[in-house]
């Protein structure tokens, strides 16, 4: 655990030295940001709809933004059996509770 907690230190010590951002890193500061209630509702009043592919491979941040964004106005797609991102802390379980917790609509 020291390694990884010392190469994570290093990581984020090169990162700043750049001036760079990884993809965790803006999945992060998009989270933060949204938080922010007049950002949240501008950013939100610019999409209609919000459509997700291959939703049984977000993660728990990736779940938040979405949800932060929505005004049930979201469209997602996935197969549970396809899930492959678990090393990045994706959770087949976020699609299958969104299934679970929607009803069918009768025409």
């Amino acid at each position: 655990m020291k390694i990884v907690k010392r190469f994570s230190e290093i990581y984020t010590q090169e990162k700043r030295q750049e001036n760079a951002l990884d993809f965790n890193d803006l999945e992060h500061f998009a989270l933060e940001i949204l938080k922010v209630d007049y950002i949240r509702q501008d950013v939100k009043s610019k999409y209609k709809h919000i459509f997700v592919d291959e939703y049984q491979d977000i993660n728990a941040v990736q779940e938040s933004i979405i949800s932060l964004l929505s005004n049930d106005n979201v469209f997602m797609v996935g197969d549970v059996k396809q899930s492959i991102y678990g090393f990045r802390g994706s959770n087949p379980d976020n699609f299958l509770n969104k299934k679970n917790t929607y009803t069918a609509i009768d025409e």
